[in-house]
């Protein structure tokens, strides 16, 4: 009866033991941050696409203004405000593109506010 030698190298035949994938090589699928953090990607840049179209002149903001009564409150030269709610949408239905015109507001909800002290 033989016994094989405890330090001698396994056999080329047998077969590695498969390792579990490391945390940096498999997502947690289960972990909202991901989700909350795209989200709030997606309404700084939009707030960003805000400021440029002020600055570039083609939309008439003096000052804009982050979660202040709503995601952004954009104050105008004439003393009134747009009143902007950023929605997200899943990545499934396609990256956000950029539009050709300045963003506007959608009809209907546009808020005009007295002045803000």
């Amino acid at each position: 009866m033989s016994h094989a030698d405890p330090n001698a190298s396994p056999s080329p035949k047998r077969r590695r033991k498969k390792l579990a994938p490391t945390p940096v090589e498999s997502r947690d699928t289960r972990d909202p941050g991901d989700t909350t953090q795209r989200n709030f990607r997606y309404q700084h840049a939009y707030g960003v696409m805000l400021l440029v179209a002020a600055k570039l002149g083609l939309r008439p903001y003096v000052a804009l203004w982050c979660e202040q009564h709503e995601d952004y409150l954009a104050e105008r030269s004439d003393k009134k405000f747009d009143a902007y709610q950023i929605k997200t949408s899943g990545p499934e239905n396609g990256a956000w593109r950029l539009p050709l015109a300045a963003p506007q507001p959608e009809p209907g909800s546009s808020h005009r506010w007295g002045p803000v002290v």
